[in-house]
């Protein structure tokens, strides 16, 4: 008897601490249920209810769509559906994708010429599935421009981008391409974890001072009013060269945080960029991870910190996430979702309170009754939150507002 008393009461704390985390008291209840808003009534995601989200974007000029991982089928549904409302009821005629600048530069100029399926490998590995193949056939169809706000290579088209342009000033074509192949060769020695300093330093700055001869070499070459498709091919060596030099400054120091830091500065410039040169007149959308689109991070500058500080109250950062199911990882890897959290109180115990399968939540920017978790920390697994591996984040700093997926499963090939 001695030795099952301790047993039973440990058994009885673990489920009071699981019943205090799942139940809500009431006025959080109360909140939710005046203030979470059905977009779709069940997983088929067949009929939408996207006029709630209307008043706190009609004024806005750039619209950005989260994911709290790049490979979930249901995600990618949410945002093609969103984007489509987007486009033919507010008038949003671009779409800013996580991929690389010159890669996107290569399908938006030869859109008409390529399929859905063409047209998805200007995105990383992860993103050339069924659901990116279906908005590809929209952007298509709907004649929307796409491009693309990361530093990193997603591809190997530009190559032949950058080959047609250097032919038409006069260039080394030969020595533009071979740019190109020297780029992905260093690129992967960057990235080896066994990667010396020493070793890679030479090659490394002689690439970089060879994309700078030939960014002059086409500022050279051309004066009077620059073709889309010629200040994206500069813009596309700049990041080239941008990301050489954040990579080796990586390999010397092994600093992860200044290498995510470089990274996301380096992509809200190219946003900034993008706004502001290439479609001065369009309403944007832009798609990448929750980390990169939110307000702020607590421990890091992330991309969408540094768009706040210029478009303060022309943007709205719509954070996305799943209560239950599976993923893939970035290697492709089906991965289960972790359980609720039993002690603290965790998102996935606010998407369990809610009735649909995809629910909004704006977020009021005053802590009100009702809404304490979003301006506390709250339990958020499953999602990359900071290089240091936490998994708490305050959401009323980071997003203002909410998509909330019942579950996720793996993205269809």
């Amino acid at each position: 008897m001695k030795r099952i008393f301790p047993i039973l009461l440990s058994f009885l704390l673990a489920a009071a601490f699981t019943s205090h985390a799942q139940n809500l008291d009431y006025p959080q209840r109360s909140w939710l249920k005046d203030n979470a808003y059905t977009i779709h009534t069940d997983e088929t995601m067949s009929r939408a209810s996207w006029e709630y989200i209307v008043p706190h974007i009609t004024d806005k000029r750039i619209v950005l769509i989260g994911e709290f991982t790049h490979g979930a089928k249901e995600i990618s549904g949410l945002r093609n559906d969103l984007v489509r409302f987007l486009h033919e009821q507010l008038g949003f005629n671009t779409i800013l994708f996580e991929s690389g600048t010159g890669e996107l530069a290569v399908v938006d100029v030869n859109r008409k010429q390529l399929n859905a399926t063409q047209m998805t490998l200007g995105f990383f590995g992860g993103w050339r599935t069924k659901e990116n193949r279906e908005l590809m056939e929209y952007v298509k169809a709907a004649n929307i421009s796409v491009a693309g706000f990361d530093v990193q290579r997603t591809g190997n088209s530009f190559k032949q981008l950058l080959k047609t342009n250097a032919g038409k000033y006069n260039m080394d074509t030969t020595f533009c391409s071979g740019l190109e192949d020297r780029y992905g060769i260093i690129q992967r020695e960057l990235a080896d974890k066994k990667a010396v300093y020493d070793s890679v330093r030479a090659k490394t700055v002689q690439l970089i001072a060879d994309y700078q001869q030939a960014y002059s070499l086409l500022s050279g070459n051309k004066s009077g009013n620059f073709s889309r498709e010629f200040l994206l091919t500069r813009r596309t060596i700049t990041n080239r060269i941008r990301f050489l030099e954040y990579m080796l400054r990586f390999v010397k120091d092994k600093n992860w945080n200044s290498r995510w830091v470089a990274r996301d500065s380096a992509m809200a410039d190219n946003i900034r960029w993008l706004a502001d040169s290439i479609y001065k007149n369009e309403k944007l959308v832009v798609v990448g991870h929750n980390y990169h689109i939110a307000k702020s991070n607590e421990h890091l500058t992330v991309m969408g910190e540094v768009l706040h500080t210029y478009y303060p109250t022309g943007m709205y950062s719509l954070g996305v996430f799943a209560g239950s199911g599976a993923y893939a990882d970035n290697s492709g890897k089906e991965t289960k979702m972790l359980p609720p959290d039993s002690i603290h109180t965790d998102l996935k115990h606010i998407i369990a309170q809610l009735k649909g399968f995809t629910n909004y939540l704006h977020i009021p920017e005053k802590n009100v009754n009702g809404t304490e978790w979003l301006h506390q920390y709250i339990t958020v697994n499953d999602t990359f939150i900071d290089p240091g591996g936490s998994n708490k984040m305050i959401l009323a700093k980071q997003f203002d507002g909410l998509l909330l997926l019942k579950k996720a499963s793996p993205p269809d090939p």
